[in-house]
């Protein structure tokens, strides 16, 4: 096979007993042209761009304690809490690893289903207690724990839920000195 890269300084190419490796330079696109000795050939378009993880929002729960709250009280909490979250169900946020250190990069937030990106940047930090994101979006910085849902099922299942957990109980404090947690 004869394989031509068009574009150098975005993917290195080797060709070694049978074996296409493709290495990434830089973010950008390009064409791999691979010709065997009938002069039969096919393009490859490669595309190279920075790692990105998902989130999609399914449901939300708000958990408010306190002993001498009222009734009243835990639902009008719980009310205001689901109704700012900052992304509804159907939202997302999306992690995207633009720096060399993994646990440092960029954000989009999608607020709706259907809702323009927030951008802004994430650190992750993770501890012998805890694992957590701060995100600074538009001004305003989030600290959500990072944790399971629940358990896998199954030992090879692949997608395991996972939840993000503010904690406003000082927010509420001042109005509600009841609230625990």
């Amino acid at each position: 096979y004869k394989l031509e890269n068009n574009n150098k300084g975005i993917i290195t190419i080797e060709f070694e007993k049978n074996r296409l490796s493709i290495k990434p330079v830089s973010l950008g696109t390009s064409q791999i042209t691979i010709e065997d000795n009938s002069g039969n050939s096919y393009i490859l378009s490669v595309s190279v761009e920075y790692a990105r993880l998902t989130y999609d929002v399914f449901v939300h729960h708000a958990v408010v304690e306190g002993d001498n709250l009222t009734i009243a009280e835990k639902k009008a909490i719980e009310e205001d809490l689901l109704r700012n979250i900052p992304v509804q169900v159907k939202g997302r946020y999306v992690f995207v690893m633009t720096n060399s250190d993994p646990n440092i990069g960029d954000i989009e937030i999608y607020t709706s289903e259907n809702a323009s990106p927030k951008k802004g940047t994430f650190i992750y930090k993770r501890d012998a207690e805890r694992q957590f994101f701060t995100l600074d979006v538009d001004g305003e910085k989030y600290i959500y724990d990072f944790s399971g849902y629940r358990e896998p099922k199954l030992k090879d299942e692949a997608i395991v839920p996972t939840m993000f957990v503010q904690d406003l109980t000082q927010q509420y404090k001042e109005t509600y000195p009841a609230l625990e947690r």
